[in-house]
This record gives C-alpha cells, structure tokens and sequence, in this order.
C-alpha cells in the first residue's frame, strides 16, 4: 500500500500507507488519529497513526491518492452532540450515499456490544443491563485496559474479571446487589427517552460506539434489547437472550 496516500484536504495533511504490500479482499485498513497513546502500544485494529485531527464543527475532506492520483473523495458532515452525529461513523448506505449511523465493530477479537436492556418490564434499577460479547478463540482478561462509558456527562465504569472465548458474554448491570447473572455493576443509567450513546474504550482508545434510539411503552420497545441485527449488522430493538 505505499503507493497510497490517504489526506486531509484542509492544510494538504497526507500520510502514506505503509505497512501492507497488499490488502486481502474484505480485509479493512484503519488509520487512527493516535496510533500510540499516552504511552500505549498500537492496538490490534489500528494499522498507522494519522498526524492530523478531523474537525467535529465543520465538514472536512478527505482523500484517497494512487500514485499521485485521487481515486476517491469524501466530505463528511458536522459531527457534534447538538447535530446527533457525536459517536456515529460517516459510512455509505446500501445504496452508496453518505451519513452518519452506528459504528461497526473495528476488529474480529475485541470486546463487542451483544444486546443492551435500557427499559426492563419494572424498576430500571434491578433489571437495565449492557452485555458484551468476546468472539474470538481467546478470553479476555481484564487488566484495567478496557472501559465501558455511557457518553452522557462522561460516565465510565473500568471492567474487571474476565469474559470467556467463542461468543462469550459478560454482563454488566445497573445495580449487581438487585440482580443475579451480573459481572460487574456500572455507575451510570441508560435513558428511557431519549438517545444515549454507549461505548467500549481499550487502553482509551475508542473501539466501538453504538446509539441507542428511545425505549418507551408508548414505543412499543419497552422491554426489548437493543441489538445488533445478524442479517444487516444494524442495531433495532428485539427480543432479549439474557435473562438476570
């Protein structure tokens, strides 16, 4: 990929992608704005560090160069907590046209968020929990290197413990004293009527995001899990597999 110069039009900012003499089909290249932070080595999904910000309160554009040659361009829109784009990944749709939606999981092997219970049938505070889901052939052990933060006045919660290989969960709960099957308890609420935007942090580097839509009676969604789709990858409310 040294032949590839990815840029951010405002200032002429380029880096070469270096690292890879090629690129498997399917396989994605990440580029993060820190690839090594606070003294932190390069996470497993970041490929190379970028030495330039994205602005979040004007659009910004970047480009992608093949031998000194633009191949691709894209302007993505303003990204703040007042225009909803705060958390959301810039990404084209099915049928190719740019916006904001939820981040996919960055890589096959890190923690991933399995279901959400915003608004259990009864009190919030004994049965709202956040699951998280470990795909890959190897446990996780926490070591303080992995947080869950609800966006929300910065509201964060260290993991501990471990969570087991090949799709196992770990579950943390609103309050672990009132509900049995609980990991480990956050220090956060998760709102009924509005947005709120949860999101998993290794060695403070941002893994994945997701934003969860309004659970309500009125909704019809009280009582539902906020999941991942298997089909589509997109996140909707359905059925909870977790019972506490």
């Amino acid at each position: 990929l040294s032949d590839y110069r990815l840029c951010r039009q405002r200032g002429g900012r380029c880096i070469t992608l270096a690292g890879f003499e090629s690129l498997p089909a399917g396989q994605s290249f990440i580029a993060c704005r820190n690839e090594n932070f606070l003294g932190y080595t390069r996470t497993s999904f970041c490929n190379v560090g970028f030495p330039y910000g994205l602005d979040d309160d004007e659009p910004d554009t970047l480009e992608l160069y093949k031998d000194g040659n633009l191949v691709e361009v894209v302007t993505y829109g303003v990204s703040t907590r007042a225009s909803g784009g705060s958390g959301l990944c810039w990404k084209p749709d099915s049928s190719g046209v740019f916006g904001y939606d939820s981040c996919e999981p960055v890589a096959v092997g890190e923690l991933q968020f399995h279901e959400i219970l915003p608004n259990p049938i009864g009190d919030d505070r004994i049965g709202e929990y956040v699951a998280l889901s470990n795909p890959s052939s190897s446990p996780i052990l926490f070591n303080g290197d992995f947080k869950l933060c609800r966006q929300r006045r910065d509201r964060c919660t260290t993991l501990t413990g471990s969570v087991a290989a090949n799709g196992g969960t770990f579950v943390a709960c609103r309050n672990a004293s009132l509900s049995s099957g609980c990991d480990i308890q956050v220090n956060f609420g998760i709102s009924n009527n509005q947005r709120d935007i949860l999101e998993l942090y290794e060695n403070n580097m941002l893994i994945e995001s997701v934003t969860l839509e309004p659970s309500t009676f009125a909704s019809g969604n009280a009582g539902q899990c906020w999941k991942p789709d298997v089909s589509s990858g997109g996140f909707g409310f359905a059925a909870c597999e977790i019972v506490l």
